[in-house]
């Protein structure tokens, strides 16, 4: 079996952390290879207003001269906020067929909240239904966390983030 069929063919990107998930984005684009194939194997969709027949399309088109193609959907927390429980088998019907030439990465804004000691998505009840299918699927879909750090986590999510960008913090600073 080769590496490519081993990769999940459906992502789930939640989060508020807008620069990691732009990182994850880019990491997906480049593992494409060449910038101009890359190009030609890759959509961009907005879920506010995407139709299932679309994505649909876009999910099942092979790719050219290449070994996957990437289709992400922006929005895509609308989106499957409006699936109702009727058209739910279609939508996870799609996404357990996808085949493995396929990377469909749904982007969801969503960010942590703090209730009782726990930490819980905010938005989560809008899409659920997808989290759950995914638990049950693990080797076809995958959640990819990109969550800010809460206040307690932020000092040191502040100096790491300025290390890795070439610069410092001190801990009062970054407090």
């Amino acid at each position: 079996m080769s590496e490519e069929t081993t990769k999940p063919s459906l992502y789930l990107l939640r989060g508020d952390d807008t620069a990691k998930t732009k990182g994850v984005l880019a990491d997906f684009l480049a593992g494409l290879g060449d910038e101009s194939m890359g190009d030609l194997n890759s959509a961009r969709l907005n879920g506010e207003n995407l139709s299932f027949e679309a994505l649909q399309a876009d999910a099942l088109t092979i790719p050219f001269l290449a070994d996957r193609r990437l289709i992400i959907v922006e929005n895509a927390r609308q989106m499957l906020a409006k699936v109702n429980k009727d058209q739910r088998g279609r939508y996870l019907d799609l996404f357990a067929n996808l085949p493995p030439s396929s990377a469909l990465v749904l982007v969801v804004e969503d960010e942590l909240s703090k209730k009782w000691g726990e930490r819980d998505w905010v938005n989560i009840k809008s899409y659920s239904w997808l989290t759950e299918w995914i638990g049950k699927n693990p080797e076809q879909a995958l959640i990819v966390n990109c969550g800010l750090p809460d206040q307690g986590e932020m000092r040191s999510w502040i100096i790491r983030k300025a290390k890795e960008m070439g610069g410092g913090f001190n801990p009062e600073a970054a407090q």
